[in-house]
C-alpha cells in the first residue's frame, strides 16, 4: 500500500468515525436530553473529534484528487467500501470504549454505540460513493484542460541562428597561410 492510498484510509477512516458518531447519538437521542448524556459517558471532548474531522475533510479531498491524477487504476467501489468500515467499526467502537474508560459492559449496553456500529457501516459506504464523484469530478477536469492544451496552437519555436563573430569572420575567409599578425 502505498504512503498516499495509506493517508488517506487513515483520513477518511477518522472522518467517517466521527461523522458516524455524531449521526449515531442523533438518532439514539434524538430528544433535548443527548447533551446531557454524552456529557455523562465521557464526551467531553466531542468537539475536538468534531473539530479535527473538519480539518481533515479537505486533507481527504486534496490527497483523493493526487491519487486521481497519479493513478488511472481503482479500486472497484463496493471493495473500498468494505475495506473502510473494516476500519471505521472497530475504531468506532475502541473510540466509544475509551470515552468509558474501557469499561465493555457499559459501552455494549448502551444503545448509540450498538446504532453507531451499524451507521459506520453507512457512512462508509456513503463516503466511498461521495468520494468516487468527487475522483470522477477530478478526472474529467483534468481530461478537459489536457484535451484543450492539445487543440491550442502550438507555441512554434525557430531554432536560433548562430553567426559568427564580426571580428573573427576574416579568419574563415582568409587563406591557411599563417596567423594574421593581429592575433600573434
Amino acid at each position: 500500500m502505498s504512503r498516499l492510498r495509506t493517508l488517506l484510509a487513515i483520513a477518511l477512516t477518522w472522518v467517517g468515525v466521527v461523522v458516524g458518531h455524531k449521526i449515531a447519538y442523533v438518532f439514539a437521542y434524538p430528544g433535548p436530553g443527548r447533551d446531557a448524556h454524552l456529557a455523562s459517558t465521557g464526551h467531553d471532548s466531542f468537539r475536538v473529534l468534531a473539530l479535527s474531522a473538519l480539518v481533515l475533510v479537505p486533507v481527504v479531498l486534496l490527497l483523493a484528487a493526487v491519487k486521481a491524477l497519479r493513478s488511472r487504476r481503482a479500486v472497484p467501489p463496493k471493495r473500498m467500501a468494505a475495506r473502510l468500515a473494516a476500519f471505521q467499526v472497530p475504531a468506532f467502537f475502541l473510540l466509544e470504549l475509551f470515552e468509558r474508560g474501557l469499561d465493555v459492559g457499559h459501552t455494549l449496553s448502551e444503545p448509540a454505540v450498538l446504532v453507531g456500529l451499524l451507521i459506520q457501516i453507512l457512512v462508509a459506504f456513503a463516503s466511498v460513493w461521495a468520494l468516487a464523484a468527487f475522483v470522477r469530478g477530478v478526472r474529467a477536469l483534468a481530461e478537459r484542460f489536457q484535451a484543450r492544451d492539445e487543440t491550442a496552437s502550438p507555441v512554434r519555436f525557430h531554432p536560433i541562428r548562430r553567426s559568427r563573430p564580426a571580428r573573427l569572420t576574416f579568419l574563415v575567409r582568409a587563406r591557411r597561410r599563417a596567423p594574421p599578425l593581429s592575433l600573434a
